[in-house]
């Protein structure tokens, strides 16, 4: 960990790295945001925050303002050559005090790249520490188990010495959680409403399965034309539940197959803790070695017709059985894989399910389809759809 900024919260920075020793707890948070930097672009004394894609050209530029926010002047300050010298490897923004005020870690940029800085604007504006600590002491104080997330890790115990996990190591667990699974949801689902769109026979494919799993009867009166009221019987679709999941199997296989095309994780880091040699090529200690599951789940030697949408070709496939051959990983693999796989899964079938039982989107004439592979795989001209309601 080179350098460690603490920000003072009137809108300055002060370098604190002697007096902090920058040490191990510093070096675990501190990820090497690609692209984030720090330096005066307007003139104003004030540090501001540029904001880089993996190219190495200037996207974004955030200026920053009194009381420790950022804002995006992106279109106001024209992201041009102002911006490009304060672009520097390894800058990042993270609460490191606990007291509201995103603070800055410089490091060799050998970690994950993450982008925080957003979000730690996001996060000291709505006061989510306060929210999310207060609800951790009245659950504390309760000592209810409601079954779900919170109780869990509150009730979590050290193997070695049955200690229990502290309020910021909590804090910390929940919002990992949160700020992983909220974009990456997001942009999975977007993806997979594009190619139900792009291929209309595998949305009435989605449909039947989902008519058929949630139809539920019942009974509606009518009036016939002697004033007599008749019952007559109905179908509606109900909202999809947990104890659904087994009966939506092409639901599954296409945000299965939405993410193989699509991966939301497009690159996986892992740092070398130790030099290894893989064939010809020997990785030495503190490399950090990229996988890309965008490159991996197109590749022809393992995917027939790669680069179409087949919901079909998880009928012969499950995705463990893809997993195991290290062909599909969109939430990694190995003891690092994403600690809210099985959370995304069930979320992303609950979610198409409930969406697609009523409605259809279909792509509006005039957008433009393009990626952008930042930290996450994103569309890059957003997505516009028109949603249509089944008859």
């Amino acid at each position: 960990c080179g350098v460690l900024y603490r920000n003072r919260g009137d809108g300055t920075f002060e370098d604190v790295t002697a007096e902090t020793g920058a040490g191990a707890r510093e070096q675990q948070i501190a990820r090497a945001g690609m692209g984030i930097a720090v330096g005066d672009i307007d003139g104003d004394g004030r540090p501001d925050l540029a904001v880089t894609n993996f190219a190495g050209e200037p996207s974004t530029v955030y200026h920053n303002v009194e009381g420790a926010f950022f804002d995006d002047v992106t279109d106001s300050s024209g992201v041009g050559p102002a911006s490009w010298p304060y672009v520097q490897w390894g800058t990042d923004l993270v609460d490191l005090d606990d007291d509201g005020a995103p603070d800055l870690v410089a490091n060799s940029g050998h970690l994950v790249p993450r982008l925080l800085s957003t979000m730690a604007s996001f996060f000291r504006k709505k006061g989510l520490n306060s929210v999310i600590y207060g609800i951790i002491n009245e659950r504390r104080k309760s000592v209810e188990d409601t079954g779900d997330l919170l109780s869990m890790l509150l009730m979590a115990r050290d193997e070695e010495d049955g200690g229990m996990m502290t309020d910021v190591q909590i804090r910390d667990e929940a919002l990992t959680l949160f700020l992983a699974g909220h974009e990456t949801t997001s942009n999975a689902l977007t993806f997979t409403w594009y190619l139900l769109s792009q291929n209309p026979e595998k949305a009435a494919k989605l449909h039947e399965e989902l008519d058929a799993a949630l139809v539920t009867n019942s009974t509606t009166e009518q009036t016939s034309e002697f004033g007599i009221l008749n019952s007559k019987p109905a179908q509606a679709l109900r909202l999809p539940t947990m104890d659904d999941l087994p009966n939506l199997k092409y639901t599954e296989a296409v945000l299965a197959e939405s993410m193989r095309l699509f991966p939301p994780a497009w690159a996986i880091g892992r740092l070398a803790t130790e030099e290894h040699q893989f064939g010809s090529y020997v990785v030495p200690k503190g490399a950090l070695v990229l996988v890309s599951p965008y490159v991996a789940q197109r590749d022809p030697r393992y995917w027939e017709n790669a680069d179409d949408f087949i919901p079909e070709r998880w009928e012969t496939q499950s995705v463990k059985e893809a997993g195991q051959k290290n062909i599909y990983f969109p939430f990694g693999g190995g003891v690092r894989r994403c600690i809210g796989e099985a959370f995304a899964w069930t979320e992303g079938i609950l979610l198409l399910a409930t969406l697609a039982r009523k409605w259809k989107l279909e792509l509006m004439p005039e957008q433009k389809i393009g990626l952008q592979p930042l930290i996450t795989l994103r569309p890059k001209y957003g997505m516009k759809m028109r949603i249509v309601e089944r008859n």
